[in-house]
């Protein structure tokens, strides 16, 4: 009776363990790779998906600060962890960030009808976005009629138009600027 393996069996099970490990990870490769916002690499494409989900979170915007490195957007334009709409009550914040050698665009969401920290998130949205610039295209005279309930904070923002241009400035200046016409709902 045999009370050990042989080295041919231990050297067959390492050889097939390994294998199963280098499946596995080429499955997680592929899996990471599509969770990226743009997988081709295209700038134009990603600075395209970064604008429309910006005019996404303006169009369903309360309250609007523009600041030198993003926005700050009060509104019911959460998003949940798989992108989807859920039309809560959010604050979010787009900040163009320098990290290491490249700029990056960041969406931080904070739900305001959560009292605790797991109602919070941030995405990477895009690299190699500059700035982004909000141009009004209607008068700003009359704020929107849109509700502004008190759960926002004061009322210290700037009125809404109903119309807004939106500029995403690359940092590639062979990239061209992608520019969406914001409407207010």
């Amino acid at each position: 009776m045999r009370t050990a393996f042989t080295l041919i069996e231990q050297l067959a099970a390492v050889a097939l363990a390994s294998a199963f490990m280098l499946a596995g990870f080429a499955v997680l490769g592929r899996l990471s790779h599509r969770a990226t916002p743009h997988p081709s690499g295209d700038e134009a494409r990603a600075l395209g998906h970064a604008a429309d989900l910006i005019a996404w979170d303006l169009s369903e915007a309360a309250r609007l600060h523009s600041t030198d490195s993003g926005l700050n957007i009060s509104g019911f334009g959460s998003l949940d962890a798989a992108m989807n709409p859920t039309h809560r009550p959010v604050w979010i914040e787009y900040k163009v960030e320098h990290v290491g050698s490249a700029w990056r665009l960041v969406r931080r969401q904070t739900s305001l009808d959560v009292m605790s920290n797991r109602g919070s998130r941030t995405d990477w949205v895009a690299d190699g976005i500059a700035r982004i610039e909000l141009t009004p295209l209607s008068p700003v005279d009359q704020p929107t009629t849109r509700p502004a309930p008190d759960l926002f904070g004061p009322n210290d923002a700037m009125p809404l138009s109903e119309k807004v241009q939106l500029t995403l400035v690359p940092t590639d200046s062979n990239v061209a600027p992608v520019r969406r016409i914001c409407v207010a709902r």
